[in-house]
C-alpha cells in the first residue's frame, strides 16, 4: 500500500500520540504501594495462617449429620487443595491411630495431603 505525504504525516503524528499516551501510562503504572509484611499483615496470608485439620477419620465423618458426608469429604478435600496451592501451612491430627482404635485418615484427604505429616493423639481432646 502507498500513502501520500499527507497520510503518511497523519500516521506519523498519530504514531508519535500513541507513544507519549503509552509512557503517560507507562509512568502511572510503576507506582505502587510499600510491600507489607506478611507476618504483622491484617489479611491471611501463609506467614500468619495455617490450616488445621482435627480428625478426618472415617468414624467421625459418619457421625456428623448437618450435612452430607459426601459433601463434607468433598468440602475438605477442596479446601486442602487450595492450601497446598497457596502454600499454606498444615497441620493434620487423627486420635488413636496408632493403638488400633480408629482408621486413619479419610483416602480421600490422604491423597492430597500425602507429603503432610499427620500427628496422632491418644486422647479425643485435641486441645
Amino acid at each position: 500500500m502507498v500513502l501520500g505525504k499527507a497520510a503518511q504525516h497523519e500516521l506519523s503524528c498519530f504514531s508519535l500520540r500513541n507513544i507519549q499516551q503509552t509512557d503517560h501510562l507507562k509512568e502511572e503504572a510503576m507506582t505502587s504501594l510499600p510491600m507489607r509484611d506478611p507476618a504483622k499483615d491484617h489479611l491471611l496470608t501463609p506467614k500468619n495462617a495455617a490450616l488445621i485439620l482435627i480428625d478426618y477419620q472415617p468414624l467421625q465423618i459418619y457421625t456428623v449429620q448437618s450435612m452430607e458426608s459426601g459433601k463434607l469429604i468433598n468440602n475438605v478435600v477442596t479446601l486442602a487443595s487450595l492450601a497446598k496451592v497457596f502454600e499454606l501451612p498444615i497441620v493434620l491430627t487423627t486420635v488413636n491411630v496408632s493403638n488400633g482404635v480408629n482408621p486413619d485418615t479419610i483416602p480421600q484427604l490422604k491423597k492430597v495431603l500425602s507429603d503432610v505429616p499427620s500427628y496422632d493423639r491418644t486422647q479425643i481432646n485435641s486441645w
